[in-house]
């Protein structure tokens, strides 16, 4: 690994930096840890594809694969103040996760994060109580939320003058980047933002995107809405949703939700999903619409 960081793993255990021939070991060791805590898998491999393919991201330093022999069964990663940890359930209770959360501590201090945090299913008590004995505290809730497509969702009511278009990709790029890091920073607490480079990596110039899934709002010639949307298995999944700030207390969100909803189902999903945070106050937005919380997560924070 090219870091400073110096960690002692449990015997019968390496470690090293992982290469993008080990993406399908990672993915598998990560969905094995979601299917073992909450009995569903949300990662996929474009995911962690999109993550080690950041400009600013340095898959040599700022992520580590353990090893028992050959076979890959945990793996962390440090992107700024964000840790993302996975060990998988064969191996968990060995001393993984507590070697991981050093190694993670020392790399975001390496960073120059003044914090260090990691989101965990309410479900994974082992990490929570290996979180909080270290020193994490709970900065905010994200919660899942799922909606059934049982019948075609009704046609969303736009304002007059708002009118709705699917996303271009080289067209729309930077502008849709543009509207939503300015409405995410209306958030209390929030993260430094994402340079575009790395957002468009994370969720635009990926293998999985289909274009005709985003679906953007206008008023005249002004983008003052995005649905980012794709397909997770039989899921339709809204990944980034956001109205402008001049536009918001019109509906515009509630319609942009209803319009993602029937390209889901168009397509044959039945299920549409999302996740929101407690520091955005959109909670509301979505139960309105009739969505419904299907698991909550935190996220556990440490001051460096």
């Amino acid at each position: 690994m090219a870091t400073g960081v110096n960690v002692e793993f449990p015997d019968g255990f390496g470690a090293r930096a992982p290469a993008m021939e080990d993406l399908d070991a990672v993915t598998e060791v990560a969905a094995a840890g979601e299917l073992a805590v909450d009995g569903v898998v949300d990662i996929a491999a474009d995911d962690i594809r999109g993550h080690w393919q950041r400009p600013s991201f340095n898959l040599s330093s700022d992520a580590v694969l353990v090893l028992r022999g050959d076979r890959p069964v945990a793996y962390a990663e440090v992107a700024g103040g964000r840790a993302w940890v996975h060990v998988h359930p064969d191996v968990q209770g060995r001393g993984l996760g507590t070697a991981l959360l050093t190694w993670t501590e020392g790399r975001a201090r390496e960073l120059g994060a003044e914090k260090v945090g990691q989101t965990k299913s309410d479900n994974d008590d082992a990490a929570i109580e290996l979180l909080t004995a270290n020193g994490y505290r709970v900065r905010w809730t994200t919660w899942m939320f799922q909606y059934r497509l049982d019948d075609q969702p009704p046609a969303p009511t736009l304002p007059e003058g708002i009118t709705l278009r699917a996303f271009e990709l080289g067209r729309d790029d930077r502008a849709v980047y543009e509207l939503i890091d300015v409405a995410f920073s209306d958030w209390p607490d929030r993260d430094p933002s994402m340079p575009f480079e790395d957002w468009a990596a994370s969720y635009l110039y990926r293998e999985d995107l289909d274009p005709e899934l985003t679906l953007l709002l206008e008023d005249g010639s002004e983008l003052v809405g995005v649905s980012h949307c794709r397909v997770y298995g039989d899921e339709g999944w809204v990944e980034q949703i956001a109205v402008k700030r001049s536009h918001r207390g019109r509906g515009l969100g509630g319609a942009l939700l209803r319009a993602s909803f029937r390209r889901f189902f168009d397509r044959g999903l039945r299920r549409a999903g999302l996740s929101t945070e407690s520091r955005t106050g959109a909670r509301g937005v979505y139960e309105h619409v009739g969505m419904q919380v299907t698991r909550s997560f935190k996220r556990y924070s440490k001051d460096l």
